[in-house]
């Protein structure tokens, strides 16, 4: 089910942006601006490595394959040129395991720096790389839900097209990876490996 509201998402995203891309688009700004930025989309994790310390299953290990999920997030970017921004972001992803009721959460708490070019046609490529700290959740059903705070790094590219002065569309890939988490649900202690998650979305942005 996920995997066809992705390649519908896709296919809505490419439709929106070659109607956009026929109309004129004014000139880049000239000034430092703030902007809102929103993206949602698919969000593609690799399987996770489970090891568990405590309990009746102490020092066994496995992999659980993961579900294809998804990813909202939300930033202030601040464009000091045509060249070159920075932002805060915070946002939340959600994958499950794919053979038990359990879902995997994640919360990060971002600096990025983006690269970019304001071109006159109304086109900005894009291209950024940031870290900061990731809250991740882990919730089996029916046991509990556990929370550790780890390290995040992550790597951005994208494509937008600028409609207008303050508002802009387009699609956004992010590479984000964390540090191995450790929880404790129903006094068993475990340990889950770092995680990758690979992210496709439409993206909205809209200035102040």
């Amino acid at each position: 089910m996920m995997e066809k509201v992705s390649c519908y998402a896709a296919v809505v995203g490419c439709h929106v942006l070659v109607a956009i891309c026929v109309s004129a688009a004014p000139p880049p700004p000239e000034a430092a601006r703030s902007y809102f930025n929103f993206d949602v989309g698919a969000n593609f994790m690799n399987d996770q490595h489970v090891k568990f310390e405590t309990g009746p299953v102490a020092g066994l290990a496995g992999d659980a394959k993961m579900e294809l999920g998804f990813r909202v997030g939300l930033a202030e970017e601040i464009a000091f040129n045509r060249f070159l921004s920075a932002q805060v972001e915070t946002g939340f992803l959600y994958n499950e395991w794919k053979d038990a009721d359990v879902w995997y959460g994640q919360i990060p708490i971002l600096a990025d720096l983006i690269f970019k070019y304001d071109f006159d046609s109304g086109w900005t490529p894009f291209i950024g790389a940031g870290g900061g700290g990731v809250v991740s959740l882990f919730d089996v059903s029916g046991s509990g839900t556990d929370a550790d705070f780890v390290f995040g790094w992550q790597g951005l590219a994208g494509l937008r097209y600028r409609f207008s002065d303050n508002f802009g569309l387009g699609v956004i890939y992010k590479y984000l990876g964390t540090s191995a988490s450790k929880f404790n649900i129903d006094d068993i202690k475990f340990k889950v490996s770092d995680i990758h998650n690979h992210y496709v979305g439409l993206q909205l942005n809209y200035a102040f």
